[in-house]
């Protein structure tokens, strides 16, 4: 990466930023080569983004660099060029339960099981390697630790930890290195974690379990299902995500067709044709021979393995 470049991350306020813009131009400069950064290059390199990376991610992208582009104030390739098409509010994929339990068995080290149980209540990757030792607050008052966390615009939210997230940070924190000024720390103990080491750790523990690559920001839509199927309290949800909108948290209260089904079946016609006979109209050929929407394999044939919420 040139130095224009790198004076560009260097200006954000925001170190999660500049760390995230630098990955963003330097997946850019490996695309460009040794080629000339043009609008026919720029075309293609939207192109790429969208074969390779999900539709969030590459519209990320591909604005950082045509946003660097205008920081330069020389030409831009970029301008005129439409960024890569973003879904908003998409129900999010979110991981089965057997999956979730799959990467909890799967994960050897006291550090790394702290970590997990941190994504599965709720923060994200940045949240979780900025906890300090006293953002792990035990609260007589409610019985319950409670995680201060800092998100996104450095802003506070205060995220009671459920039983498991105790049980592990706690463990954690009778064998880690004290007097140090971050709650996670790296294998040697020397620095805190990175985001990148907090990746690392989902993916030894899917790899252990043989199962595909999970995200850890999967971990935290599997924590914000959970506590809206629990709850259904969106004003609640939304501070305990952090969202700054409740828009954003709404993505958790979209019906799946589970809850489509569970409506259907309340229409008085359904009386008129038991199970049992829908599968006699199927072998006389009336009716398509399938199972009835609404089992699991109903579910997992539109919205894939994993289903919509899990």
């Amino acid at each position: 990466m040139n130095q224009d470049a790198a004076n560009f991350c260097s200006q954000q306020t925001s170190p999660h930023t500049a760390e995230a813009y630098k990955y963003d131009l330097l997946t850019w400069f490996s695309f460009l080569g040794d080629r000339t950064p043009t609008r026919e290059v720029a075309i293609a390199y939207r192109k790429h983004l969208e074969g390779r990376y999900a539709a969030r991610t590459a519209a990320r992208r591909f604005n950082t660099v045509r946003a660097y582009y205008r920081w330069l104030g020389s030409e831009n390739p970029f301008e005129g060029v439409k960024s890569p098409r973003r879904l908003r509010n998409a129900t999010p994929r979110v991981p089965e339960d057997r999956v979730v339990g799959a990467i909890i068995e799967h994960t050897e080290l006291q550090r790394d099981r702290a970590v997990i149980s941190l994504l599965l209540n709720g923060l994200r990757a940045s949240e979780v390697v900025s906890l300090r030792p006293d953002d792990f607050i035990w609260s007589p008052d409610y019985g319950c630790h409670i995680i201060r966390v800092r998100g996104k615009g450095n802003k506070e939210r205060l995220v009671p930890a459920n039983s498991e997230t105790s049980k592990e940070v706690s463990a954690y924190l009778s064998i880690s290195k004290r007097g140090v000024p971050w709650l996670l720390g790296s294998l040697r103990g020397s620095e805190a974690m990175t985001r990148r080491q907090v990746t690392e750790v989902m993916r030894r523990a899917c790899k252990r379990a043989g199962i595909p690559e999970v995200s850890p920001h999967k971990l935290r839509h599997h924590y914000g299902t959970r506590v809206w199927r629990s709850s259904e309290n969106l004003l609640a949800l939304q501070q305990l995500m952090g969202h700054e909108s409740p828009v954003t948290t709404q993505v958790y209260v979209q019906l799946d067709l589970r809850d489509i089904v569970k409506a259907a079946k309340t229409d008085p016609r359904n009386e008129r044709i038991e199970v049992e006979d829908y599968t006699d109209l199927a072998a006389a050929g009336r009716v398509e021979a399938q199972r009835p929407v609404g089992t699991t394999d109903g579910i997992r044939s539109i919205f894939g393995s994993e289903g919509p919420l899990q």
